[in-house]
């Protein structure tokens, strides 16, 4: 009975002695089983090509290629205190440098040494076989034109993901998506066996195709930029748009930091990076003031409210009258401030002797050809005692037809406005 107890109790300690030389094994392993207690599945991943950014004619604009980074593992080199020399040698680098880098990150497995070897730098690394020395491969960004077109295209990061422009508002297009494959293997880290649920393809990220026009981009950043230093102003903007589709062919915006000026406008991640900063054409107000009028002048001539002779009362000024012009029309000086809101000719009306349609308001008293400089530009060439009979010319008679749209605001304020016409 005494043995039997006490070959029980010698199984008991001896259990509890396996147990805690397993739990030794586990836990701290020796140098020799560390690998042979890892884990046994490993994954590979498979890099995807983010897709690319082409102008209207197909050119390029932004593309990525396969690059490689050089990273270093120090708990497992083989000698920390020459491992820098031995990668200096290899890739022909500054030892003193890559061991900077690595005493900077002290207790950590992965530490970069570069983020873009050259093709025969990857390769002399893999010959090398040092311990503890890897490459990872990554996506470089490359933008043949370099900052053309920049403010629409954007960046990416160092994640490659869209910062800006046309890279972050089609991320979800160009974005690609990683493949990875998952094994299991054996103390040598060779593969024993694949389950086919456990890889996933690598999925390529598609091509976005813009309405830049890359030349006529090019062309108008050069000319916005020339006209910004010769006129000293505070930026420039322009657009170009295809006036049969409305398309976007160009758009530029730039901006100029004057010194001891009281207003500067300021775009903090334009001083970092021209793709970082905001597109002031998209993104800030701007009014179009005279700019505008051609667009009502459509609108007025279309409906056959008006013709270029017409002279137009505004509201908060006296009349204006639209000066026909080789590259195209443009409002004249407008009359006198003191003077009464009555239809006056324009300098170019008074050269060519055209007799003025006969006020049907009040006439204003005649003022001297000594007036100031506006009323004497406006007035007629010699005082007439009473006005000319008009002449029949169809441009001469008032518009009673009503508008085609009458609920069209643009024809109801032409209607309304009853102008009178100068004679041709």
């Amino acid at each position: 009975m005494a043995w039997t107890k006490l070959v029980v109790f010698a199984m008991i300690v001896g259990f509890g002695l396996l147990l805690v030389r397993v739990g030794q094994m586990k836990l701290r392993p020796d140098a020799q089983l560390a690998q042979a207690v890892s884990p046994r599945l490993s994954s590979l991943s498979e890099l995807a090509k983010r897709g690319d950014l082409l102008d209207a004619r197909h050119r390029v604009l932004a593309t990525s290629t396969v690059a490689y980074r050089l990273f270093v593992d120090p708990t497992v080199v083989s000698d920390a205190q020459t491992i820098a020399v031995d990668i200096a040698e290899v890739i022909d680098a500054d030892p003193v440098e890559i061991d900077q880098r690595i005493l900077a990150r002290p207790g950590r497995r992965y530490v970069v040494i570069d983020h873009e070897l050259d093709d025969w730098q990857a390769h002399a690394i893999r010959q090398a076989n040092l311990t503890g020395v890897g490459l990872q491969a990554h996506l470089v960004r490359h933008y043949p034109h370099g900052e053309t077109g920049a403010g629409v295209i954007g960046m990416v990061g160092f994640e490659h993901t869209g910062l800006g422009g046309m890279e972050h508002l089609f991320e979800a297009t160009l974005a690609p998506r990683d493949g990875r494959l998952t094994y299991l293997r054996d103390a040598n880290r060779r593969a024993l066996w694949i389950d086919p649920e456990a890889h996933r393809p690598a999925e390529d990220g598609g091509n976005v195709q813009l309405s830049i026009d890359l030349v006529i981009q090019q062309f108008i950043e050069q000319r916005i930029e020339e006209a910004v230093k010769e006129f000293n102003a505070g930026g420039g903007r322009a657009i170009v748009l295809d006036c049969r589709t409305g398309e976007i062919r160009a758009m530029c915006d730039v901006l100029n930091p004057r010194p001891d000026w009281d207003e500067v406008t300021t775009d903090p991640g334009r001083d970092i990076h021209r793709a970082l900063g905001r597109n002031r054409c998209v993104t800030d107000p701007y009014e179009p003031g005279s700019t505008f009028k051609p667009f009502v002048w459509a609108v007025a001539t279309e409906l056959g409210r008006a013709d270029p002779e017409e002279i137009l009362p505004t509201p908060s000024a006296p009349a204006y009258r639209t000066t026909p012009v080789p590259d195209g029309l443009r409002d004249s000086e407008p009359a006198s401030r003191n003077a009464p809101d009555t239809q006056r000719r324009s300098r170019q009306s008074a050269r060519c002797s055209v007799p003025a349609q006969p006020n049907t308001r009040a006439a204003a008293p005649q003022q001297s050809p000594h007036a100031p400089n506006a009323a004497v530009e406006y007035a007629d060439p010699a005082p007439r005692t009473t006005p000319p009979p008009p002449r029949s010319h169809p441009s001469s008679r008032r518009r009673t037809t009503p508008p085609r749209n009458p609920r069209s605001s643009a024809a109801k304020y032409f209607q309304d406005s009853t102008p009178a016409s100068l004679e041709r």
